[in-house]
């Protein structure tokens, strides 16, 4: 074998022991950069797995405390069922009790309205009945005060027819004590200012006044001043229900009643004489006063 100089070619003997060297140098080198490169992985696998894995348990733990906590709500609503069931039978019976209730409420309503319809339809003839004895009654009032006239009339009358009696039993001694018990007539002065037919009704009451003083035998004189002149004019207007006033003082007149009426009130009402009452003179202050003067009372209406 020839040895090779420094122009690049080797010995022959030397080449075959280099060789090993230099494949145990190329394995070290290549351990190591594998090695530090798997470190390398490692540690950024450390970075990765670890956390991941504690993810894992927290997430477990998690996941198993949520299986719990369904399992545990599971079984109280299972526990609770019981009591729900028996309150919706409880609930279950009251609405049966509440429907029955209202079906006696609805029939109760029902019988109420039937009662409440005969009520109205009684009230109605109640309404009913009172105005045809309301009607009567106003039919009746006028008559009734039409019978009084006419009673205290009949009892003037039947005076009147006695009268002639009291004066012959004056003319015997025995009669002396009734001339000492005072049977001089008394005279009243009724003076009527109001007109007739007034809610007061004074006018009214002056004549009932006048006619009960005439059947108790007394002397009456009415005098009309102001507007009482109405009373003693023709033709009244006789409001429904009232007393005709008018007929009413004629059959005073006629029993003997005195009625003058203040010449100066009726041309103050535009009254004429020809339109009075027959029997009704047309007087004056004076002739007032002169009644005044020989009267034991004086009423003025």
């Amino acid at each position: 074998m020839t040895e090779q100089t420094g122009t690049g070619n080797s010995i022959p003997g030397e080449a075959s022991s280099l060789e090993p060297a230099s494949c145990t140098t190329v394995s070290d080198a290549s351990l190591d950069k594998f090695a530090r490169t798997f470190e390398a992985s490692a540690k950024r696998w450390e970075i990765i797995v670890y956390p991941s894995l504690l993810m894992f348990i927290v997430l477990a733990a998690y996941g198993f405390y949520l299986i719990y906590s369904m399992t545990h709500d599971v079984h109280r609503v299972t526990g609770q069922m019981d009591t729900i069931v028996h309150s919706m039978v409880v609930l279950s019976d009251n609405m049966v009790h509440v429907t029955d209730n209202m079906t006696s409420m609805a029939v109760n309503m029902n019988t109420m309205t039937t009662e409440v319809a005969h009520m109205g339809r009684n009230f109605d003839e109640g309404i009913d009945i009172a105005t045809r004895m309301d009607q009567k009654f106003e039919v009746m009032l006028p008559i009734a005060h039409r019978m009084q006239i006419d009673a205290d009339v009949m009892t003037h009358r039947m005076q009147n027819v006695t009268r002639p009696m009291n004066y012959m039993s004056r003319m015997f001694p025995m009669n002396d004590w009734q001339n000492a018990g005072g049977l001089a007539m008394t005279t009243i002065i009724i003076v009527i200012q109001n007109a007739p037919y007034k809610k007061n009704h004074k006018a009214w009451h002056a004549l009932r006044f006048a006619g009960a003083a005439l059947a108790e035998d007394m002397n009456v004189r009415v005098h009309l001043l102001d507007d009482g002149v109405e009373v003693g004019r023709r033709g009244h207007q006789v409001p429904e229900g009232a007393v005709n006033l008018e007929e009413l003082l004629g059959e005073l007149i006629e029993c003997g009643l005195e009625v003058s009426a203040c010449g100066m009130a009726l041309n103050d009402c535009a009254i004429d004489e020809s339109a009075m009452l027959p029997g009704i003179e047309c007087g004056s202050m004076k002739a007032l006063a002169g009644w005044v003067k020989t009267s034991d009372n004086v009423m003025t209406f």
